[in-house]
């Protein structure tokens, strides 16, 4: 692996956990650490803590104990003098950052419950990424008796994103 991306990994993993750590802090500022927290229209709780950790965040108190295990994966910073860090550390580096925006990304919803918009009608103030039902529907078409022909495919449910070519950074 370059020395270069290494470093770039973690250096960004290391501005995202920073950013978590002050979005969380000032969240709870604000909200107070018993604020629930959660993604509408899902039956998880924060899925990738949950999924990778094992760990429920139900309430902003809950990201605290998140953030620690965050920044105990954060490797040290890439030196110029230093060789290369093993594949492990920029790899934890990732998981931090994944555990870091998910974080970031369920304060959204309690800052501002209509980020996300509930149709396909965006404005300049929010967007829609699609919810778990939106899946449930094509899963439920493709169980039923309609979808009896269809074999071998792949059905991508993202709203029509990938056609315009609009992804979730050119927001």
């Amino acid at each position: 692996m370059s020395k270069i991306i290494a470093s770039a990994a973690i250096r960004g993993a290391h501005k995202i956990v920073g950013n978590a750590e002050q979005k969380i802090k000032e969240a709870i500022d604000k909200f107070g650490p018993n604020q629930e927290v959660a993604f509408p229209n899902t039956g998880y709780y924060l899925p990738i803590i949950y999924g990778m950790l094992g760990e429920k965040v139900e309430k902003l108190s809950d990201m605290e104990g998140i953030m620690k295990t965050t920044k105990r994966l954060l490797p040290l910073l890439v030196k110029e003098k230093h060789n290369l860090p093993y594949l492990g550390p920029v790899l934890d580096a990732g998981m931090a950052t994944f555990f870091a925006e998910e974080m970031i990304e369920s304060i959204k919803y309690i800052e501002n419950p209509d980020i996300y918009v509930q149709g396909e009608d965006p404005t300049d103030d929010n967007i829609w990424l699609g919810a778990a039902d939106d899946i449930g529907r094509a899963a439920l078409f493709l169980a039923s008796d309609l979808a009896s022909y269809i074999t071998g495919t792949l059905i991508v449910v993202d709203g029509g994103f990938q056609l315009t070519g609009i992804t979730s950074s050119s927001s």
